[in-house]
């Protein structure tokens, strides 16, 4: 019992202590993201789970990065699964994977495949993560994400 009370008040603490992906005076450029579809009968057919997912990797961003249409963005975040990966004797790990997009000659074109940490256990923390990653990729590769409309 008071391994399981610790446990939760390290999460807590956790959760309290985390902050959101702070992006300066909009230095990344404006964000898009959103979840992957499936096609069923010719038809794309939103996921649920997915959905959510995508709303967790967007409460991460600052508002003034984010825009509602997928024209207006200089990069584009696509949720492509959310897994649950079960471990012995623990709460089961969470992930998400996610294409990021990059503006180039007014085309969004898919540039790397992003995966949120897989020791996190909760989806707040996969959000924050993915998030993360992607910002850390574009501080890294500033050169290939010289946005361009």
């Amino acid at each position: 019992m008071r391994k399981q009370t610790t446990y939760i008040t390290l999460i807590i603490l956790l959760l309290l202590t985390s902050v959101s992906v702070a992006f300066g005076e909009n230095k990344y450029g404006k964000f898009f993201i959103k979840a992957a579809t499936t096609l069923v009968d010719s038809q794309q057919i939103p996921v649920e789970e997915l959905e959510r997912a995508a709303r967790g990797v967007k409460s991460q961003f600052k508002p003034i990065n984010l825009v509602d249409q997928k024209s207006e963005a200089d990069y584009l975040i696509l949720v492509n699964e959310c897994i649950a990966i079960p471990q012995s004797g623990s709460p089961s790990a969470v992930r998400f994977i996610a294409v990021l997009y990059i503006r180039k000659n007014g085309e969004l074109k898919p540039a790397v495949q992003l995966k949120s940490d897989s020791d996190v256990i909760s989806w707040p923390q996969a959000a924050e993560s993915l998030a993360i990653h992607a910002v850390r990729w574009i501080d890294e590769n500033s050169m290939a994400c010289s946005v361009s409309k």
